[in-house]
């Protein structure tokens, strides 16, 4: 952020002044807080001058930026910030989220913080506190449920009913946190062995047992509970309790298999593992080295014994046996498997029969509409087999791509390219250097081709090239059912059936609306209109016509003189600007108005050629919201010319009584009279240098009284200076500040659009010597002053640089921006 001191001469301070609270230095207002010394020590306060906090704690500060507002998460761009060792957060733009009254609150977690109060604590998320101040600590279980402690000891409350379901009895409990799916139950210890149970206080299994949490569940399998050294598998809903006879701790290296296969469970039994159900029944032997569920819902295992790879389904009967050399996994959603043996690919249908078996090397290709298909190479060709339909297309393409379409691919035999569909075949043969078959809007049977540098079109459904391959250039004309083709610089038009609408003779081609458009040879000046509903070619008479950006109309100059031209009524449109002969010259539509110079006179006219605003002036400048800005010339010799404004009716909402300054009449700026493009005021301006504002409706805002005038960028207000004197106004133009201030601190100074920015309080002092005072946007103090200025962060950059009043006061937006030192 860039500051910068506005600066004038001494001021003698007059009025009264009341009690001030006086700092040693101060920063700029951001987002609402300020920073102050205070006999060496940071605080910071509010815009009322209220200490807001003493201490931030985390490395941020606040920012005028844009900041991410998430529903769901809480928010990461904050404020740690403390008051007299209380602890609160706000958003790095200053909204608290909350206040400085809390013992400490734990924000490391994006899904709720831990919030301690009078030695209670609370939860918090983006829906606010989730938990009364109740408890000495907790952890959510899940939307409803929480585990809770009070006088060392753990039980379970229910917040739907605020009832606490599981007493308080146990010294820890434990829970799967990381489960898809919530369980109803919590691992629990007693006198220093754990057991299982439910939210509903039921005892589900003993306490006799150590705990770990490791191999988490939150289903009826239990199995993360050791006895002896032991570890445990217990079904709840069987109530059976097995001994995992690998002997394994669960501190050491076990196998790489998840435990939960979605409704099966890996179980290890004499170091070996098997697959059994939700109900408990074996449906693989404990023999197999390792299990693979593959992530997907195939409904089928990879099995591995004596480093050789089979695959099995839910019911556990073998698939593929155990003979290959790598696991063997399903593709194209569980159509196909592929495997390996002896460095080679092997392929499988869904029942585990070989397929394939002259290919042995194998991809999955995803097309756009989500179709699997099973790509091959041998060698340097490519081909596919599509398991829904059974079709193998064999290896024959050096490129086989399946990007950017849902129905085709693009193949290539060399470097010449084409398509195929889904079932291989082909849709446009590979005899072209380049295809496109995404050329023309929602039409995907025409396909842009090129070969040898020229381009044609060539036709799906025909099967033939429908535009010849001659053109340097395709494209569509205004939708797609006309395409217009370039050849040498020149253009002509055809229909999407291949009929050559407009021979390639034109050097211009303009739409003017979804019908007509506008051709110009290049031999010749004339104009022809083509119309694309009937595909009728006219020829106009006239040497000079153009596009008038109205509906069907044109603008044709001829002889000196300027008329306009229905093409779709093919006549002169006559009205009160032809009366007593045409006008000199006619400009386009904008807005639904042109302008118009008659007799030396500007003014604007509509479509039908009345007048909207009388040819009376020496220059009208174009519309900006409604307003244009009119010239009366006084002295044609030494350029001396008045101006005001007119409204779109043509009433003058501002009298023609403010001047033109030289520079703009020698170099014309629109900008100088509205401002920025979003601009809602007028500029009013004197030779003197004075400056003013109005409305857009011509009310005076401001009146010709100052010699410069900043809008802030946030609309705020103005910045405005008289001699060597600044001040601000709202934007009603009321005084804010009076312009007496040498110095005023901005956030931003004016950049090329004129605007600064600045935020209330605002520090401005009325003398070089004088303190800075803290002015809110009623004008009044908050009764605060600093010595001296300060950066907002706690890391002080030193004293701000002064510019040096110059001999002439200038406005406030010149000379070098200066960064804190």
């Amino acid at each position: 952020m860039k500051y910068r001191l506005l600066a004038s001469c001494l001021l003698l301070l007059t009025g009264s002044i009341r009690a001030q609270q006086k700092y040693e230095g101060g920063s700029l207002f951001v987002q609402g807080f300020a920073r102050v010394i205070d006999h060496g020590q940071s605080i910071y306060i509010d815009s009322t001058g209220k200490i807001a906090f003493d201490t931030i704690y985390n490395d941020r500060s606040l920012s005028d930026g844009w900041v991410d507002i998430d529903t769901v998460y809480l928010p990461q761009d904050i404020l740690q910030v403390g008051l007299k060792g209380k602890q609160g957060v706000m958003t790095v733009l200053g909204k608290w989220i909350l206040p400085p009254e809390y013992d400490t609150i734990d924000t490391q977690s994006a899904e709720q913080w831990t919030v301690k109060k009078d030695n209670k604590v609370s939860l918090y998320t983006a829906k606010g506190f989730i938990l009364p101040f109740r408890f000495e600590d907790s952890n959510q279980l899940d939307s409803a449920w929480f585990a809770v402690k009070e006088n060392g000891k753990w039980g379970v409350y229910y917040k739907e009913k605020d009832q606490l379901t599981v007493p308080y009895t146990y010294e820890d409990i434990d829970y799967c946190y990381g489960c898809n799916t919530k369980g109803n139950y919590v691992f629990a210890q007693k006198d220093g062995k754990w057991g299982v149970v439910s939210f509903k206080n039921e005892i589900l299994v003993p306490f006799e047992y150590d705990h770990e949490h490791i191999n988490m569940r939150s289903d009826e399998w239990i199995e993360s509970l050791y006895k002896d050294s032991r570890k445990y598998s217990i079904n709840l809903k069987t109530k059976k309790a097995e001994v995992d006879t690998c002997e394994c701790l669960p501190t050491e290296d076990q196998s790489s298999l998840d435990t939960e296969l979605g409704t099966y469970t890996g179980q290890r039994r004499n170091g070996k593992w098997g697959l059994v159900n939700a109900q408990g029944k074996l449906i693989l032997d404990h023999v197999y080295d390792d299990i693979n569920n593959f992530g997907d819902s195939s409904g089928v295992v990879g099995i591995v014994r004596n480093e050789k790879y089979g695959v099995a389904d839910s019911t556990g009967k073998i698939i593929i046996p155990l003979a290959y050399d790598y696991w063997v996994e399903p593709q194209c959603n569980g159509a196909v498997f592929l495997g390996e043996k002896n460095g080679k690919g092997i392929a499988f249908d869904k029942t585990g029969k070989q397929i394939l078996t002259q290919y042995s090397h194998f991809n999955t290709m995803t097309l756009e509409d989500g179709t699997k298909l099973l790509g091959i190479v041998q060698g340097k060709l490519m081909g596919f087999y599509n398991p829904a339909s059974g079709k193998l297309i064999a290896p024959k393409y050096t490129t086989l791509s399946y990007y950017g379409d849902a129905h085709y691919l693009t193949i290539g035999i060399g470097d010449k390219y084409g398509y195929i569909d889904k079932e291989g075949k082909t849709i446009v043969p590979p005899i072209y250097d380049y295809t496109d078959l995404h050329f023309t809007t929602g039409n995907d049977l025409l396909v842009k081709v090129n070969l040898k540098d020229k381009m044609g079109v060539f036709d799906i459904k025909q099967q033939k090239v429908i535009i010849p391959l001659v053109y340097d250039y395709i494209a569509n004309y205004t939708d797609s059912t006309i395409l217009q083709v370039t050849k040498n610089g020149l253009h002509g038009l055809y229909d999407i059936s291949g009929k050559l609408l407009c021979p390639v003779k034109y050097k211009d081609i303009i739409a003017f609306d979804t019908v007509y458009s506008y051709l110009k040879a290049k031999d010749t000046s004339k104009v022809e209109l083509f119309n694309k509903r009937t595909h009728e070619l006219t020829k106009l008479p006239w040497d000079t016509a153009f596009v008038a950006y109205e509906g069907h109309l044109m603008l044709v100059w001829e002889h000196g003189k300027s008329f306009i031209y229905d093409i779709e009524k093919k006549q002169r449109v006559e009205g009160a600007y032809s009366k007593g002969g045409y006008p000199e010259y006619l400009g386009y539509f904008a807005n639904h108005r042109a302008n118009i110079l008659k007799n030396k006179k500007f003014g604007y006219i509509d479509p039908k050629g009345d007048f909207v605003i009388q040819p009376k002036y020496d220059y009208i400048s174009n519309f900006h919201k409604g307003v244009a800005a009119v010239y009366e010339c006084l002295d044609t010799a030494n350029r001396i010319y008045k101006y005001g404004y007119v409204d779109s009716t043509g009433r003058e909402i501002v009298p023609l009584i403010y001047d033109v300054p030289q520079e703009i009449v020698q170099r014309f700026t629109e900008e100088a009279f509205f401002g920025e493009e979003d601009a809602e005021t007028l500029v009013l301006m004197k030779n003197d240098g004075r400056r003013g504002l109005a409305g857009l409706n011509g009310r005076i805002i401001l009146p010709v009284n100052y010699d410069n005038i900043s809008p802030e960028k946030h609309g705020k207000g103005y910045l405005v200076q008289q001699g060597d004197k600044f001040g601000i106004l709202d934007t009603n133009g009321n005084e804010i500040l009076k312009t007496q201030y040498v110095n005023i601190m901005l956030n931003e100074l004016a950049g090329y659009d004129g605007r600064v920015s600045f935020s209330f309080p605002v520090m401005a002092r009325e003398g070089n010597d004088d303190n800075w005072m803290y002015i809110n946007e009623h004008g009044k103090s908050i009764g605060v002053d600093v010595a001296a200025y300060v950066d907002l962060r706690s890391l002080d950059w030193g004293e701000l640089p002064m510019i040096d009043p110059p001999v002439v006061p200038a406005p406030p937006v010149t000379g070098e921006d200066k960064e804190p030192q």
